[in-house]
């Protein structure tokens, strides 16, 4: 087969040489196939991270923001209350300021008790969506001048109890940024269910005096938006025009999120 020793030493060599070529793109298809499991498990890592901060930050905002507004119910409404009883009080031989007083105290009982509920910020985790934005759209109301207006049409928003953390805090935030900022007297918000039944738009509008989205794209609160909703595998598009208003747009996906599985 082989004619002389140097032809079989010849073919040996190129064996020997085909054989290293193969080891070698072996050798570094897996470190290459190493190296990119060992990215995708800090980028898995890394969503995980800012996934649990979204939540935990999320939990703790919304405390203190319920915080801030039994305190403002203490001081205005209720301390408004007991001032009236106290003088109503003054004549207690007078039948109707007694009755009057005593209805007064029975408003300021069932208050505390509605006080004492939303110190329980547990019940977040319990109750839907829409009764959620209903909860603070109330709150908004009585505490302020804003008029509101909430369509939700009975859809199917059922999400994951800690994705609606999120959802409902920066809700909560583009609350405030209206009613810091905006100069509005009206604020619509429309949640529903997209055409692909798989993801839930909350819409929240005002009729403010809106702003240069293109100068503030890069401020805190806008930008907090944007990574609460990019935590969830969501979506926040904001749009707004000097003496027109604004409008944000959230999209989550209705099943839970599970970062690890990203691909």
């Amino acid at each position: 087969m082989f004619e002389t020793p140097s032809d079989i030493i010849t073919v040996i060599v190129a064996g020997s040489a085909i054989l290293l070529v193969l080891v070698f793109f072996i050798i570094s298809f897996l470190f290459a196939y190493q190296k990119k499991q060992l990215q995708h498990l800090k980028e898995t890592q890394k969503l995980k991270a800012a996934y649990e901060k979204a939540i935990t930050d999320s939990r703790l905002e919304i405390q203190d923001e319920t915080l801030k507004y039994v305190g403002r119910e203490l001081h205005d409404n209720l301390g408004q209350i007991l001032s009236l009883v106290k003088l109503n009080l003054h004549d207690a031989h007078n039948p109707e300021q007694v009755t009057f007083a005593k209805e007064l105290v029975a408003g300021a009982i069932r208050d505390v008790r509605t006080l004492s509920k939303s110190l329980n910020t547990d019940w977040a985790d319990e109750v839907p969506l829409p009764h959620l934005i209903q909860t603070e759209l109330d709150k908004v109301e009585r505490s302020s001048n804003l008029q509101t207006e909430f369509v939700h049409e009975e859809c199917d928003c059922t999400i994951d109890s800690k994705n609606k953390l999120i959802v409902f805090r920066t809700f909560q935030e583009s609350l405030n940024n209206i009613l810091k900022h905006a100069n509005a007297t009206l604020v619509t918000v429309n949640l529903h269910l997209a055409e692909d039944q798989n993801t839930c738009t909350l819409e929240i509008a005002d009729n403010g005096v809106g702003f240069d989205i293109t100068g503030a794209a890069q401020g805190s609160g806008l930008s907090n938006i944007k990574k609460r909703m990019e935590a969830i595998h969501g979506q926040a598009d904001i749009s707004s025009r000097l003496e027109s208003g604004t409008r944000i747009e959230l999209k989550f996906p209705r099943q839970p999120y599970a970062p690890g599985l990203l691909k």
